[in-house]
């Protein structure tokens, strides 16, 4: 492929972009919100983002809409026709834009069905002997109790834990923290716990290459987006799956980390010593 035209801009789309970039393919990205991983990424992060895939020569195209695709008739990809009538030349079409779990087997067996397969903390369907796991399964987040449906490589590896210790006699409830990253380029980002609506976002680091991003709903910290600093990444995991009262004030103090704020927690006797 010389050409490609990718269509949505979240992680499997940025992903693909990066690495057709390397490989020497024109690469267009087209996205019909205003900004990279608009849903799953604070505005500091995805503003980052922005920068590194323009930076490699990626065209990204923000706020726009796919029409249609186009082909030579023997079943080659030619073009794909936006909302307003342009045209991009491609020969490879990448489309990324989410997906709907398949329910429709779940429905017919009576399970109850909502957005996904419901599930329990044990990763039971509304019929105990039928489980669910990953991607299809709407389940409690352990933190705050709400429903949600996860697509992680970590979720779906802890939701078959999970279960394959119930089914050899050592059940317990699903309750790990939601982590989760990404590689493209020469930037791999992080992101520990759960953004369910964040009002207040703390820049960690001033370095644009490396900075970790702290998501509060006021004083509750939800999640921690870290950008090349897995250090950071490693302490917020740590210091989201004990519980934590931080605030938005504190993080904002001169000089503040998450690597010592957790080991001051340690000195205190709130939180077992750790090495970082």
């Amino acid at each position: 492929a010389r050409r490609a035209v990718v269509v949505g801009a979240g992680f499997i789309g940025l992903e693909f972009a990066a690495v057709a970039r390397e490989a020497g393919v024109e690469v267009t990205v087209v996205e019909a919100l205003d900004r990279p991983l608009a849903r799953v990424v604070s505005a500091p992060t995805a503003e980052h983002f922005t920068w590194l895939h323009r930076s490699n020569g990626t065209e990204l195209l923000f706020g726009r809409g796919v029409k249609a695709l186009h082909g030579d008739g023997r079943s080659n990809v030619t073009a794909v026709e936006l909302a307003d009538g342009s045209r991009l030349p491609a020969d490879l079409v990448l489309i990324g834009v989410g997906v709907t779990p398949r329910t429709e087997l779940a429905a017919a067996a009576g399970l109850e069905v909502d957005g996904g397969i419901t599930v329990d903390a044990h990763l039971r369907t509304s019929d105990p002997h039928i489980s669910a796991i990953g991607d299809c399964a709407v389940f409690p987040l352990a933190r705050s109790g709400s429903r949600r449906r996860l697509e992680s490589v970590q979720n779906a590896v802890g939701h078959a834990q999970a279960v394959a210790g119930r089914l050899a006699g050592s059940p317990r409830a699903y309750d790990e923290l939601p982590w989760f990253w990404s590689d493209q380029f020469t930037t791999t980002v992080q992101i520990a716990g759960f953004n369910e609506g964040h009002e207040t976002e703390v820049v960690l680091g001033t370095d644009p290459d490396a900075f970790s991003v702290l998501l509060f709903r006021g004083d509750d910290l939800q999640a921690v987006e870290s950008v090349n600093r897995p250090a950071d990444h490693l302490a917020a995991r740590r210091l989201l799956a004990q519980g934590t009262d931080l605030t938005p004030t504190e993080a904002t103090a001169p000089g503040f980390s998450l690597r010592t704020y957790l080991r001051s927690l340690a000195e205190r006797g709130t939180e077992a010593p750790v090495a970082l």
